[in-house]
C-alpha cells in the first residue's frame, strides 16, 4: 500500500518540529552563555531566519519546496528507533544495519549538512535585503492600483476583440476589392483587343 502523500500543512508542521529539534542539537552552549562562531552568524540565528521565512519561501522557492518534500519521504526513516531506553534486541539490530538513527548520527548528518544550511542562510539574507526594493514607496497600494487597472484592462481587452474583427472584416473587403479589379482589368483587355482586331479589318479593307 502506498503511502499518503503529506498535504502542505503537515509538511509545514513537520519541518517546524524539526528545525526546533536541529536547533537544540546544533547550538553550543558553556556555562558563560552561547558560543558563537566568529564572523558568522550561529546555527540558532540561521534556522530562526529560516524558520520566520518559511511560510513565504516555500510558495516562492522551488529549491525549499524540492526540500520539503524529499524530507517529508524521509522523516520515517530519520524518525525511527531514536527511543534507545525501549529499544528491542531487533529494534537494536535494525539500528545496527542502517534502519534507524540515534541522536548522535542524527547530529552528525546536521553538522555534515553545516555548509548548506549557511549558504542557504546567506540566500536568506540576500532575499531578505531585496525586500526594500518590494516595500519601497512605488510599491505601496499596488493591490489597490491593480483593482483600478482591471476594468482599463477589460476595455482594453474588449477594444482589441473590436479591432481583430474589424481588421478581418477589412481584409474580406480588400480581397474582394482586388477580385473585381482583376476581373475589370481582363474586361478592358478584352475590349481592347476587341477594338484593335476591328480596326486592323477596317484598314485591311481600305475603310
Amino acid at each position: 500500500m502506498l503511502d499518503r502523500k503529506p498535504t502542505e500543512a503537515e509538511t509545514l508542521a513537520s519541518l517546524e518540529h524539526r528545525l526546533d529539534y536541529i536547533t537544540s542539537i546544533t547550538t553550543p552552549y558553556s556555562n558563560e552563555g552561547t558560543l558563537l562562531r566568529p564572523g558568522l552568524e550561529s546555527i540558532q540565528q540561521s534556522i530562526g531566519a529560516i524558520k520566520s521565512k518559511l511560510n513565504q519561501l516555500v510558495s516562492e522557492r522551488r529549491v525549499l519546496g524540492d526540500f520539503l518534500q524529499k524530507y517529508s519521504h524521509l522523516r520515517e526513516l530519520i524518525n525511527s528507533h531514536t527511543n534507545t531506553t525501549e529499544q528491542t534486541a531487533s529494534s537494536a539490530l535494525d539500528l545496527d544495519m542502517g534502519l534507524g538513527l540515534d541522536p548522535a548520527s542524527k547530529k552528525e548528518i546536521v553538522l555534515a549538512a553545516e555548509e548548506e544550511i549557511l549558504g542557504l542562510a546567506d540566500q536568506l539574507r540576500e532575499i531578505d535585503a531585496l525586500k526594500a526594493e518590494i516595500d519601497s514607496p512605488a510599491m505601496n497600494g499596488l493591490d489597490q492600483r491593480i483593482s483600478a487597472l482591471s476594468p482599463i484592462e477589460f476595455t482594453q481587452i474588449a477594444q482589441s476583440q473590436a479591432s481583430a474583427a474589424l481588421k478581418e472584416e477589412f481584409m474580406t473587403v480588400l480581397d474582394d476589392y482586388n477580385e473585381y479589379i482583376e476581373t475589370l482589368s481582363q474586361i478592358f483587355l478584352y475590349y481592347d483587343s476587341l477594338l484593335n482586331a476591328i480596326s486592323a479589318k477596317l484598314d485591311a479593307e481600305g475603310l
